[in-house]
Parts: structure tokens; sequence; C-alpha cells
């Protein structure tokens, strides 16, 4: 793509990104040198707007903008551009590769490009590339190479080659679903050199003409569309959200079996008169040998599942969807003499989303004793109640106390406005602890037996404090915790569409140094879905995650502390439940 191409077509393309697509469409840039490793297929379409605010072409500048390019930037022009088109097509491959196993169904890529040709006008056809005119006796010749059979020649087996190569590439797309829309961001192109490049009229529209066909090959063999020769592209971007939305996926199976490895031919058709149908055109039979390799690679393959650590911090999630009585959260951060602040936190059962107590239990309060494992008491008592943030009234009949680790200044007979907390100190290592919860009347509803591991933050080394979970469920309740350090953190980890999320931690460096804090919202397989901004404050970090573009299901935030070599990562999991 031209460098004023680029500038041209980035417009549309931001446009279709953040006013075409829906919320939940997970998209991602790439450019011929990015490994499909460094792929972020991600929801936060302003992102992805923003990186093709960047998107500069650079067809026909063969200065060398990285090492890569170094290699071969004082070749030949038509050495130079065959390895351009190798670079792009191999990488258009692999994308298509890359994309059939992320799901079964339809995939869509956006091509952004002038076409493909091998073959170079005599006008252009420098020893060196990155030195034009040196050397070319025929660079303001516009009539070399007309009427020369070597030149036609020379074209014919160009077109070839070219041919041949997206031939891979198409059948790759099809073989893994993914469907190419070409864009063409010339528009409606008179020409295909400028008038310096004095290549002559005849040549110009003659590759012109090439390099459109190949966009409309690849479009036309993957069942996408080629926007091509067109100025309104904002039209053909729209269609292929119509596209992507509406289709059919249709298993086919042949009664033959063929094992010749050649391509065979399908047609699709319906009933339906004045209906287009666009389908893959047919399919490439493996051969017996391909087929035995495959049969053999199924039989060994095992479906990886996510790491330990995420399907850890998943059953965190699991523990709070089975509570009948109360829910609970532990947490622990860096505190006082070399000891550990231990926070824990307690609610009733989050009856938003459907979930109910036992019968004929409402909890009231709950006793905690806390000790280490050599009987050494931490905190015995009821745990205070408060108020969801410290600096907002309480409802009629709740009575709000501070947590000063004491255990007392409770009334044993009034209900809970929202979720209790105590904070105490506790030496690293085992920490035993007992949790019995009581009815309004004093009887025994639940008690629960655990043990917990207390970290060391006093160690030389990155930590990160465990992070603390607040619901918003509206811009003033979100600006409310903002302004309250004290707030008290929700124990549940079932949030609706409608809720935001702040996240407040701690992170720790060697020798009191500030650790570099990322955060990352992955999938429930533990793959990142797109980075999130990390807001730096005293006396803790933040992490603030909007859930409305996300559809139901399990989440977690990544956050991770690096100070030089070492790092530490902390897990969030929760689940949008509507």
């Amino acid at each position: 793509v031209r460098r004023g191409n680029s500038m041209a077509v980035r417009a549309p393309l931001e446009k279709f990104v953040e006013q075409d697509l829906a919320p939940t469409d997970l998209v991602a840039v790439m450019y011929p040198l990015t490994p499909t490793s460094d792929l972020n297929f991600t929801q936060n379409h302003q992102a992805v707007a923003s990186a093709i605010q960047h998107f500069v072409g650079r067809k026909y500048n063969y200065q060398p903008m990285n090492s890569f390019e170094e290699q071969y930037a004082d070749q030949p022009t038509s050495v130079v551009e065959d390895i351009r088109n190798q670079v792009s097509l191999s990488a258009l491959k692999a994308l298509v590769t890359y994309m059939g196993t992320l799901r079964e169904g339809r995939k869509e890529v956006i091509l952004v490009s002038e076409g493909f040709s091998n073959y170079v006008p005599p006008q252009l056809r420098n020893p060196d590339a990155s030195a034009p005119g040196l050397g070319n006796p025929n660079m303001f010749n516009e009539t070399a190479g007309q009427g020369s059979p070597q030149e036609d020649a020379l074209n014919f087996f160009s077109t070839l080659d070219i041919q041949e190569e997206l031939r891979i590439v198409y059948n790759a797309a099809n073989r893994n679903n993914a469907s190419l829309y070409t864009l063409d961001p010339r528009g409606l192109a008179p020409f295909e050199f400028d008038m310096g490049q004095h290549v002559s009229t005849q040549q110009d529209a003659q590759i012109l003409s090439q390099t459109q066909d190949t966009l409309r090959v690849l479009a036309d063999e993957t069942g996408g569309r080629a926007i091509v020769n067109q100025n309104n592209m904002e039209r053909g971007l729209r269609q292929l959200v119509k596209d992507a939305s509406d289709y059919y996926l249709l298993g086919y199976t042949s009664t033959a079996t063929p094992t010749d490895g050649k391509f065979h031919r399908i047609d699709v058709s319906v009933d339906r008169p004045g209906v287009t149908v666009r389908a893959r055109k047919g399919y490439w039979a493996l051969t017996t040998e391909e087929t035995t390799q495959a049969k053999e690679a199924m039989a060994r393959a095992v479906r990886p599942g996510p790491a330990p650590a995420v399907e850890h911090a998943l059953s965190a999630i699991a523990a709070t969807d089975h509570s009948q009585v109360v829910q609970t959260w532990v947490g622990t951060s860096r505190g006082t003499d070399g000891k550990t602040a231990v926070t824990f936190v307690w609610q009733p059962v989050d009856g938003r989303f459907g979930q109910t107590t036992r019968a004929g239990a409402q909890p009231a309060r709950v006793m905690l004793t806390a000790a280490a494992s050599t009987g050494a008491a931490y905190f015995r008592g009821p745990v205070p109640q408060l108020a969801l943030a410290s600096n907002a009234p309480p409802p009629t009949g709740s009575l709000v106390v501070s947590d000063a680790g004491d255990g007392g200044g409770e009334d044993p007979g009034t209900a809970p406005a929202g979720p209790s907390r105590v904070v105490f100190q506790a030496a690293p290592g085992p920490m035993d602890m007992r949790l019995t919860v009581q009815g309004s009347g004093g009887q025994v509803l639940d008690f629960n037996d655990l043990t917990v591991q207390v970290p060391d933050f006093t160690t030389p080394q990155v930590a990160i404090s465990t992070p603390a979970v607040y619901r918003a469920a509206s811009a003033y309740e979100l600006n409310q915790l903002l302004r309250d350090p004290r707030a008290v953190p929700t124990a549940s980890r079932r949030f609706s569409r409608s809720d935001q999320l702040l996240i407040r931690f701690e992170a720790y460096g060697p020798g009191g140094t500030a650790p570099s804090v990322t955060a990352a919202l992955l999938n429930q397989a533990g793959a990142s879905m797109t980075t999130l901004p990390v807001t730096a404050g005293a006396p803790a970090d933040r992490v603030t995650v909007p859930l409305s573009s996300l559809p139901s299901g399990a989440y977690l935030v990544q956050i991770k502390a690096t100070s030089g070599d070492a790092h530490a990562t902390q897990l969030v999991a929760f689940r949008v439940v509507n």
C-alpha cells in the first residue's frame, strides 16, 4: 500500500471498527512481520482503531525500516518485490491457519492491499532498490519493454508464480474456514503508477488490472468479497458484518472418500429464486499417507487444559457459587513489625442472581477464630459489620462499626448492611480459621474450617497483595469507591454486565522499590483478551474493569508485577451472569 493510500483508508477502517462491529466481536491487527504469537484478539475496539491510526504504507519505498529489510535492501528491485510478496502472503497463510485453531465457525480477514505482482516494469527495475535510478538506463524511457517478447514472457511467468502463491493462501483459508475480504485502498483507480515513474499507459493499465485481479481471486475463492475499484469502502465493510452475522455452516462428507490429494469441486445451490449463494469452491482431498498421519495425530492429541494457576483461580468462583449461607473472602497484604495484615470479609449469599440461602437460614453474624498452627490466637470474636462504603450512610436498622480488630462493639441482634470485615495481624506461615455462622437468635446456621497460608511480604522479592474486588452498579458508586480507601471489598464473584469492577492491590519490590505493574483480561482458558490500564495510587494501585461488553461466562484479571528479572502474578476470577 502506498503511503498516501494508507492515510486515506484509516478513517473508513476506524469508523468500521468503532461503529459497525458488535461490542462482543474480537478483533486483531496484523502486519506482515507480526508473528501470530503476538496477535491479541480483543473487544477493545478503541485500541484497535488507535492501532489503525499508525498504519503507514510503504509500497515502492525501499528504504529499510528494520534489520530484516536491511538484509536485502541493496538487491535489485525485482528481487525485493518478490521477497515482499512472499513475506506478505506467507504471513497471510500463517494468519488464516492460526485462526483455524480458535473456533470452528466462520472467521473473517480484512486484507488491506493494492494487490500482488511479481512483475516490475523496466522503468523501475533498478539494480539497487535502495538507490532508485542508479544504473537503470530505462528509468525515463516510457517505451521500454513495449512489444518485447522477452518482457511479455517475463510478465506471463511472473503472473503464474503469483497465482501459485495465491492458491496456497486461499487453500489454507478454506481449510480453516476463514474468508478473505480484500480492501483496495486505491478506490476507483485510473492508474497504478505515478507520472514521475514514466511507465507507459499500456503497461500501467495491464499491471493495475493484474493487481486488482489478485484481490478478487483471494476473495472469490474463500467466500469473501472484494472491495475493489470503488470509492464507497464503508458499504463493502458493512457487508462483511452482515455476512458474518447470517450464514450457514454446512458439513460435507464425500461418499467417494477420495485419497488422491487433488482438488474436488463442490457446488452449493438453494431452491429459493433470486438468491446468490457464495460458498467454498471445493476441497483438497488428503492422500492416503496424510490420512494415516492425521489419524495418528488425533490419537496422540490431548487437548491442553488451563494452566494450574488458572484452574485454581477459577475454583474460587465455584466456591462462591455453591455457598448456601454466606460468601467469604480472605486477603493478605504487608503488615507491621514483619507481620502480614489479614483481611476477612463475609456477606450473605447474593440473591441478585437467584442464589438463595438454606430454608430458614438468615445469617446475622459470623464468629471467627484465627490462630497460628502453634495455637497462638490472632483473632477471636464476631466480625464487625460495615457498610459497603465507609463514607456512605448505613441503611435503617444497621450498625456501622470500625474494624479495629478487637472483635467488639457489635450489636448481635442487628443484620449486616453489606459485607462485614475484620483486619488483624498474623505471622507468616499456616493459619487455621474456623467460621461459625449464626442467625439473629444466636442459632448456628453453618460452620467451616480452613487453613490459609499467610505469605511473608518482608522477603526481598517481588510480591503482590491479594487483589480486593469492589462492585459498582453505577458511575456514582464507582466514584464513591474511588474516593474511599476504606471501602469494604465484595466476597461475591458473580456480576452483571451492568456492573463495573474496581480491583485494588499493592505491589512490592525488593528494597522498597516500586515494581512495574501490568494487567490483562483473560478468558477462562487463560488466553489474553485485552490489556487493562493500571492506575498507581496510595495506598494501593487499581484496575477498573467494565463488564458491559462481555458475554456471559468466566473471566480472569491477571496482575503482574516485574522488577528486573523477577516477577509475581495474581489472578482474580469472576463470572458474568447476565
